[in-house]
C-alpha cells in the first residue's frame, strides 16, 4: 500500500510545483528599473509616457523632465490612466517605490503593453 502511494504523492508533489512555477511567470510583466537605467530607457522610448504618481506637493520638489502628474492615491488616477493608450509604453515612479509599484500592477493590469517602474523611486536618483 506504501508503494502505490508514492507515486501519487510525488505526481500530486509535482503537479503543486508545476502550478506554483506558472503562477510565477503569469503574476507581472512590469519591468523594474533602477535609476540611470530607468531614464536611459525612457529616453530611447520616445512614445512613452512617464507618470509620476506623487501627490501634488511632493512634486513640487521636483519632477524628471516630460512626466505627467497623477496623484496615485487621487480618485481620478483610474479615470487619467484609463484615458492613455494602451498600446505605448508607461513609465511610472513615485516618491520611494511603494505607490509606482502598486500603479505599475494596476496599469499591466489594465493591458497596457509595456509598464516600468523606477525602483526605489524618485528618491534614489542623483540630484542634478
Amino acid at each position: 500500500m506504501t508503494r502505490a502511494l508514492s507515486p501519487l504523492v510525488a505526481l500530486m508533489i509535482c503537479s503543486c510545483a508545476c502550478a506554483a512555477q506558472s503562477d510565477t511567470l503569469l503574476s507581472s510583466r512590469v519591468e523594474l528599473l533602477a535609476g540611470e537605467a530607468f531614464l536611459d530607457e525612457y529616453a530611447q522610448s520616445s512614445d512613452a509616457y512617464l507618470i509620476d504618481c506623487r501627490t501634488a506637493p511632493e512634486r513640487e520638489g521636483g519632477m524628471i523632465d516630460g512626466a505627467r502628474g497623477m496623484d496615485f492615491r487621487s480618485d481620478a488616477f483610474r479615470q487619467n490612466v484609463a484615458q492613455l493608450n494602451r498600446s505605448r509604453p508607461v513609465f511610472v515612479y513615485c516618491q520611494s517605490g511603494g505607490r509606482s509599484a502598486q500603479a505599475a500592477e494596476l496599469l499591466d493590469s489594465l493591458g497596457f503593453a509595456r509598464v516600468v517602474d523606477l525602483k526605489y523611486g524618485y528618491g534614489s536618483l542623483a540630484p542634478k
